[in-house]
């Protein structure tokens, strides 16, 4: 499994640690999930954050393998609005019978905010196509960010509310703040719905963020989010990022 990894202002720290499991029975889903932690301050720099290139590069990559489902959704690899990236992370998922879950957390800087704190929106995506499997679905996509309690604090995130097919073909996601030119894209909703668990989404410190799709669908599926956390000046922080995804036919 391939691991490309462009970090700006942050160091990912520890490996990535992937479960699957099959659930019994019928067609019931099968869920692959992942997990990393990640390491951060405002000045720490990563061994690959030498090239730019890597993050066109996996940019491009997969705005071509989704289409309009990519990374910043129906704005391609060009999002609107002009933040830098200071790190990308990326983590595919193999669920079986050659269908991949790819997820990836970009971090875009932010000034520090109004009170003197080091800044950064997080872009959560995720996205599947089930149709390398006869007969296979996607029910359930999820991406989650959990701080851990030692002096960062989850701000905004978007999207808060449910977003239904039928009612919508697309929701758009942006960032919310109003000193600093923002950041957004729209991601098509062909099926199901968006949306965050509450048990798992809390703002403040030791917070975290936890969007969601869930549905059934035979086409390809993105989850499109972001969210803004701020930590203490010089300090070393962490946050865990988790990702899975539930499949039947797989």
């Amino acid at each position: 499994m391939n691991r490309r990894t462009y970090l700006g202002a942050l160091a990912a720290s520890g490996a990535g640690m992937l479960a699957g499991c099959s659930a019994l029975g019928g067609a019931q889903p099968d869920r692959t999930s992942g997990e990393r932690r990640l390491q951060y301050d405002e000045n720490s720099v990563g061994s690959n954050a030498r090239n730019p290139a890597t993050v066109e590069a996996y940019l491009d990559s997969m705005a071509s393998t989704y289409g309009s489902m990519g990374v910043y959704g129906e704005a391609g690899a060009d999002p609107e609005g002009d933040l830098p990236i200071g790190g990308l992370w990326t983590q595919p998922l193999e669920h079986g019978s050659g269908v991949v879950s790819n997820h990836a957390l970009v971090l875009h800087r932010l000034p520090t905010a109004p009170d003197g704190t080091p800044a950064a929106a997080l872009w959560l995506w995720s996205a599947i196509d089930p149709s390398a499997a006869e007969d296979a679905t996607v029910e359930r996509i999820e991406t989650h960010v959990d701080l851990p309690g030692d002096g960062a604090e989850m701000g905004i995130y978007d999207p808060g509310g449910d977003r239904r097919s039928g009612q919508v073909d697309a929701y758009t996601v942006g960032t919310a703040r109003k000193d600093v030119e923002g950041l957004s894209a729209s991601m098509p909703l062909p099926a199901g719905r968006v949306e965050h668990d509450p048990d798992r989404t809390q703002v403040g410190d030791a917070g975290g963020y936890a969007p969601l799709w869930r549905g059934s669908h035979d086409g390809a599926v993105g989850l499109l989010a972001t969210c803004e956390v701020r930590w203490p000046p010089s300090t070393d922080q962490h946050l865990t990022w988790s990702m899975a995804a539930e499949t039947t036919g797989t």
